[in-house]
């Protein structure tokens, strides 16, 4: 005698969800960066006219910080956008072998203009199996600027290249972060 079980579940509604999330997250997202682009835009045209008529440091402080503040607003957009895609499957990936120093020096050089690299610092114990949770920020970060997306999306990446990732960290020591990728 042979039997046979199963279980039919009805996904339309979650695949709606799904589906309204990424256009919401979409035009936001769009809505967003066009009133950006004008602010990033106005801040390098007031900067370059402080420059030329000999502005004081204040002023010109003042609009190189509105600059970095846009900079900063649009990643954080992109981070949402990156993370949303991710989570619904949207973000496609080409796999595609890389020199991991070369990478890791330009991304160093893309952050300088938004992060003060000399003032990095990374204080972790209790933090630790969390950081690569979604919104996670550790408490010495929650005062920083971002979402707490970073390394979540480093994570859903890796994954996503069926990879693994792992952090170690000592008190005092420093902190190692791995990761590993199949070669095929």
């Amino acid at each position: 005698m042979t039997a046979v079980t199963g279980i039919a579940r009805d996904i339309t509604e979650l695949k709606r969800t799904e589906e309204f999330r990424e256009q919401y997250v979409h035009t936001v997202s769009h809505d967003l960066r066009n009133p950006l682009a004008i602010i990033q835009g106005e801040a390098l045209f007031l900067t370059r006219a402080l420059e030329k008529t000999g502005a004081g440091a204040p002023e010109r402080r003042s609009a190189g910080a509105i600059a970095i503040s846009a900079r900063r607003m649009n990643a954080t957009i992109q981070d949402l956008v990156d993370s949303a895609r991710l989570e619904s499957g949207q973000l496609r990936i080409e796999k595609t072998p890389l020199d991991l120093r070369s990478f890791l020096l330009e991304m160093l050089d893309r952050a300088e203009g938004v992060v003060d690299i000399t003032r990095v610092k990374l204080e972790i114990p209790e933090d630790l199996p969390h950081i690569f949770d979604r919104f996670y920020k550790t408490s010495t970060a929650r005062k920083a600027e971002g979402l707490g997306l970073g390394l979540y999306i480093t994570r859903m990446l890796v994954e996503a290249h069926d990879g693994r990732i792992r952090v170690e960290s000592k008190l005092g020591e420093g902190t190692t972060f791995c990761f590993t990728l199949p070669l095929g």
